[in-house]
């Protein structure tokens, strides 16, 4: 109680208590906001309102912490994503179980990512048949190494993975007699499952004739055999036009020959790959204007480029004008507006670079 005078005013003594505690009041908030605080990164992220964000808290927690344990403090889907990517990141198939045991599609591809990158294709038996076979085919083709495809019971599944394996390890070994393990089933499913695995780095060899290539590999029926597949592949990669004698379909050993034998590189090859679009069917206008505009922006030749539809002749001479950086291609466009988004498209990529 404060001390007052007679008068019911506060006394100087009263005055001078009143200003000590406040003062001790302030000390002992600023002694208090300076002292660590007891909540410790968990209990922060337990704390968050927003689920999503309390989510998100959690699994970074974990992972930035190496700490599986905080991954059971989520639920369902998020609990699945915390224990694969967790199980990845360490490498731990232990981890990928667990997120398998609550969500299938996580676990799985937690137990395919962590057997690819250690090259161990045993845990793809845990799966199911397609995440199986997916998992050990993956894994085979790192390894160059079909006896990765062993641990496949389906037959069919088998023979793709060992076909899959061996055609990439020819190609990339420049090794034709690995193309004898490929299969020569041409039935267009069992095509298809092998395409699926080899097609976007087969494609990388046949430059501008990848068209033909898929033309041969996914609409021609029936399609060529996954082993004359290979031999082709194989020949390109290697330059060696003997090996195109292994072909069983007359058509591809032409395209073989064809394609590796030209005498004169420059115009030959552009004179035989003109020659294989003629038998490339319903893509026959593409197969002819993707070697003709290759031919063009390889050779500076603006003639080629007139002999294009107008579509891909206004593609062709801004394409020349802008590699070469010379807006005198864009000369050739007569339309004005088109002309001048060449000009400045020349321009436009000169400054950028």
């Amino acid at each position: 109680m404060q001390a007052k005078t007679e008068d019911g005013g506060v006394s100087q003594k009263g005055k001078v208590l009143l200003l000590f505690a406040i003062m001790v009041i302030i000390l002992v908030l600023a002694i208090i906001s300076f002292l660590p605080s007891n909540q410790t990164p968990l209990k922060k992220c337990l704390g968050v309102v927003l689920q999503q964000n309390r989510n998100a808290c959690l699994s970074a927690l974990a992972l930035n912490t190496k700490n599986a344990s905080i991954c059971s403090y989520l639920q369902g889907g998020y609990e699945a994503s915390c224990y694969a990517s967790m199980g990845e990141e360490l490498s731990n198939l232990t981890l990928c179980q667990s997120a398998l045991a609550i969500n299938s599609s996580y676990g799985s591809s937690c137990i395919a990512n962590v057997s690819y990158s250690t090259g161990n294709f045993s845990p793809c038996s845990t799966l199911n048949a397609s995440d199986e076979y997916a998992c050990a085919t993956k894994v085979g083709i790192k390894l160059e190494n079909a006896s990765a495809c062993s641990i496949l019971s389906n037959g069919t599944d088998m023979a793709a993975c060992v076909s899959s394996v061996s055609f990439i390890a020819a190609v990339s070994k420049h090794n034709p007699s690995l193309c004898s393990l490929v299969s020569q089933n041409n039935s267009t499913s069992f095509s298809r499952m092998v395409m699926a695995n080899v097609g976007s780095m087969v494609e990388n060899l046949f430059g501008n004739m990848t068209t033909y290539f898929d033309y041969l590999a996914y609409i021609s029926q029936p399609p060529p055999s996954p082993q004359d597949l290979c031999y082709l592949s194989s020949a390109i990669a290697s330059k060696n036009a003997s090996v195109c004698s292994s072909i069983t379909s007359q058509n591809v050993k032409t395209a073989c020959l064809s394609y590796i034998k030209p005498q004169n590189v420059t115009e030959v090859n552009y004179t035989s790959e003109l020659n294989l679009c003629e038998s490339a069917g319903e893509i026959k206008s593409a197969c002819i204007n993707a070697v003709l505009l290759s031919e063009a922006l390889q050779t500076r030749n603006a003639t080629i480029c007139g002999k294009l539809n107008a579509t891909e002749s206004l593609i062709c001479y801004s394409n020349l004008a802008i590699k070469y950086k010379n807006t005198t291609y864009c000369g050739y466009i007569a339309n004005a507006i088109e002309n001048s988004a060449c000009v400045y498209g020349v321009k436009y990529n000169s400054t950028g670079t």
